[in-house]
């Protein structure tokens, strides 16, 4: 974690042979399946719940995609539950369960929730059914929540993720992704591994700092406040703007 301490992972992708440090523990676990996640949750003090279902072959009904969300979450709390050792749960949202509203508005705060139905039809259907699945889980979970922009950095998974294929849309030429790109904005993954082990001693409602990339030619783009972050006493080090808004 950055501090020396020991810390466990539930990992629900293939095993990085060879990878794996003395400090981290990897167990298999599924979000399909929450009591899979019961022996990663013994022994453990603080969990940072930060796995979601997306489907990019859009093979699954929205409904589908949301409940297996929602009941993940509430597996894993009741795991925590079972444990009789979990103090806090850290849940990690998205930015997309915040920022997909029809009104314009200036500034962004933790009271804004995305309008699922104005989601519907103005994103591509798997876009649309993550939004909504992570809007739904954290209405359903609503406890110690963080909610990320989109997640740029290194990363060790064996595919390129979501925010990263986002990000880089317009080098790779991948158009369904440029109107994703006209509502949220970044963060570093340092910035958001340091935010959430903030929230894990805290315990408190954020959304890390925002970069914007550029002025968009036609779209007046709200702010998003970190007010709670700073106030709280936390910074980030891979960039600093003023305060924005958080949830």
């Amino acid at each position: 974690m950055g501090n020396g301490r020991r810390a466990p992972l539930a990992d629900q992708g293939p095993s990085s042979a060879g990878q794996q440090d003395e400090k981290l523990k990897i167990f298999k676990a599924d979000l399909s399946s929450p009591e899979s996640f019961n022996a990663a949750m013994e022994g453990c003090r603080r969990v940072l719940h930060v796995s979601a279902p997306m489907d990019f072959q859009d093979n699954e009904p929205e409904a589908v995609l949301t409940q297996r969300s929602v009941d993940g979450a509430l597996g894993i709390l009741k795991s925590c539950l079972r444990s009789k050792t979990v103090k806090r749960v850290v849940h990690t949202s998205s930015i997309s369960a915040m920022c997909f509203k029809k009104e314009n508005v200036e500034m962004m705060d933790e009271s804004y929730w995305t309008d699922v139905d104005y989601v519907r039809p103005e994103l591509n259907s798997y876009v649309s059914s993550y939004a909504i699945s992570k809007t739904e889980t954290e209405k359903a979970v609503y406890f110690v929540t963080i909610i990320p922009l989109i997640v740029v950095g290194p990363f060790i998974c064996p595919k390129m993720h979501g925010s990263t294929r986002s990000a880089l849309a317009p080098i790779f030429g991948k158009k369904d992704y440029y109107k994703l790109l006209i509502y949220v904005a970044t963060v570093h993954i340092d910035d958001l591994a340091r935010a959430m082990i903030f929230l894990r001693e805290k315990g408190d409602l954020i959304v890390p700092q925002t970069h914007f990339v550029a002025e968009i030619e036609g779209e007046k783009l709200p702010g998003l406040s970190s007010k709670k972050l700073w106030n709280l006493g936390s910074s980030l080090t891979m960039g600093r703007r003023e305060p924005r808004a958080g949830r």
